[in-house]
């Protein structure tokens, strides 16, 4: 098995597990994240009882029953299990894609492997990064004890754990995010062989832009649950502006190094197409009766027209219409969030 799994790894140019993840089906990741889900509700229940607390159901006290803080560590629960579900998803897809690009691309074996080798962080580059977002995470959580914006009678830290661990893990995955869009941009722009009457070969690019873009939309539409008193919301006010935009950059930054190659790809054939318009133009003005008309132009003018017309972003109208509606998941999400407390609060007095 050892050996079979470091082939794996050897052929795919990525470490064995990642190998692994690569063939994931998407029901993998769903089971992960629903399993790691009970496992941190179970976790919720562990910490109240261990601190021989109230239990989590307050009677009347809270939203249905259920109070502030318990009602915090249950999105902070389901909001770590959707990141390591959607991000093993992302792992699995970013190859996928770059697999669909080995046709156009110019690169040798060796090189290709490298590449699909950078779509995973090693072991290192995590660790830092989760050692760069778990001090960010505690120091969110107690920033509203910090400011007092809740009295140190109030003081709980119940969530201080799952803020340490959401924030490692989504320092993780923008690491994740960023290294793969570096991967498309660098692949796009120096390696890639471009046909501008054909860009449905390029649509992988916008694929993995709009996977980035609708982890981190979603996961913002999620946090904005996390609003369960005032000095949660400007936690969420804060966190809230980075996701979205790492879902801006990450729906564009994978197709930034394509934009710049199919432009100066439109550049290079519209050179060539002007300088023979240039030529038939001259045969088309000649004085000399006996010179021959110039039937090229009328095709020369239609394909400069054509080329000019191509976009420059692989990005076409449905790919726009759906980040837009990624887009409008977080701005509903806050809008209704809001009015789903105010109408609970007054139905239960």
């Amino acid at each position: 098995m050892a050996g079979s799994a470091g082939t794996a790894g050897a052929e795919t140019g990525a470490p064995p597990l990642s190998a692994r993840v690569i063939g994931w089906h998407w029901r993998w990741p769903v089971l992960l994240a629903s399993a790691a889900f009970v496992a941190l509700l179970g976790a919720v229940v562990g910490v109240y009882s261990v601190l021989g607390e109230p239990p989590i159901l307050e009677g009347d006290h809270g939203v249905l029953g259920i109070g502030s803080h318990a009602r915090t560590l249950i999105v902070l629960s389901f909001v770590l299990a959707y990141t390591l579900g959607a991000g093993l998803f992302g792992l699995a897809k970013a190859p996928r894609e770059l697999d669909r690009l080995r046709p156009i691309l110019r690169l040798g074996d060796p090189k290709w492997h490298a590449f699909r080798g950078r779509l995973f962080p090693n072991a290192r580059a995590l660790s830092i990064a989760a050692s760069i977002g778990a001090p960010v995470g505690a120091g969110l959580d107690l920033l509203p004890y910090l400011l007092r914006m809740e009295s140190q009678g109030e003081l709980s830290l119940h969530s201080l754990p799952f803020m340490t661990l959401l924030f490692a893990v989504l320092a993780m995955q923008a690491l994740i995010t960023i290294r793969q869009s570096q991967v498309f941009y660098e692949v796009g722009c120096q390696h890639l062989e471009v046909d501008l009457l054909d860009l449905g070969a390029l649509s992988p690019f916008a694929a993995m832009g709009l996977a980035n873009a609708a982890f981190w939309l979603i996961g913002s539409a999620l946090a904005s649950f996390l609003v369960t008193s005032d000095a949660n919301v400007w936690i969420v006010a804060m966190v809230i502006p980075v996701t979205v935009g790492l879902g801006i950059v990450g729906l564009v930054l994978p197709s930034r190094g394509l934009h710049l190659r199919i432009r100066e790809r439109k550049r290079e054939e519209l050179t060539r197409i002007r300088e023979a318009v240039a030529g038939e133009r001259a045969g088309l003005f000649s004085t000399d009766d006996g010179s021959p008309p110039a039937p090229r132009m009328p095709a020369l003018l239609a394909y400069e027209a054509r080329i000019e017309s191509v976009r420059e972003w692989p990005f076409d109208t449905s790919t726009l219409r759906r980040f837009a509606l990624f887009l409008l998941i977080p701005l509903a999400s806050w809008i209704g969030g809001a009015l789903v407390e105010r109408v609970v609060d007054a139905a239960l007095g």
